[in-house]
């Protein structure tokens, strides 16, 4: 490292809480500045999570304090409570009918011949429109709600074990 000239050196208050001179020169009150804004940043996420924690900040955090802290935050077990809401919702249609259908058609149109593209020239053309509902016996509507309440059980169980 190079010398400074005197009138280039850093003053006795530029000093780190080392004591070390400040970088000073090409980019180095832009680093100097990026390392505060940076430390600010940190403190104040550091800060936040310690008022998350505790009521009191300069109280140690406990064991117990971590495990909630770390429960409250954890993703996957963010993601296994929704997959209980989400079997949960799933269960409720699983023992009901399905939907009804409706249809429609039209058989023995005529495309070609004297009467291509007409309805009511023709008596073999028919029309026909209806509603379809299936009705499963209730021994596999049964199942299906079994299935239901088990896939919440699992769902429960994956919580409990990613905890």
């Amino acid at each position: 490292m190079r010398e400074l000239p005197p009138d280039e050196r850093p003053s006795p208050a530029a000093r780190n809480a080392r004591g070390l001179p400040l970088p000073v020169g090409q980019g180095g009150v832009r680093a100097c500045r990026r390392i505060q804004r940076a430390a600010a940043r940190l403190s104040l996420a550091l800060l936040g999570t310690m008022n998350s924690v505790a009521a009191d900040p300069a109280l140690p955090l406990t064991f117990s304090a971590a495990l909630e802290l770390a429960e409250r935050n954890a993703p996957q077990l963010t993601a296994e409570a929704a997959k209980i809401d989400a079997t949960r919702s799933a269960a409720i249609p699983a023992g009901e009918l399905p939907d009804p259908r409706l249809f429609f058609g039209i058989e023995g149109f005529p495309v070609s011949g004297p009467n291509a593209g007409t309805f009511d020239q023709d008596d073999f053309t028919m029309e026909t429109i209806g509603v379809m509902q299936e009705v499963p016996n209730a021994g596999k509507r049964k199942a299906r709600r079994q299935v239901a309440v088990a896939a919440i059980d699992v769902a429960t169980a994956d919580q409990v074990v990613e905890r």
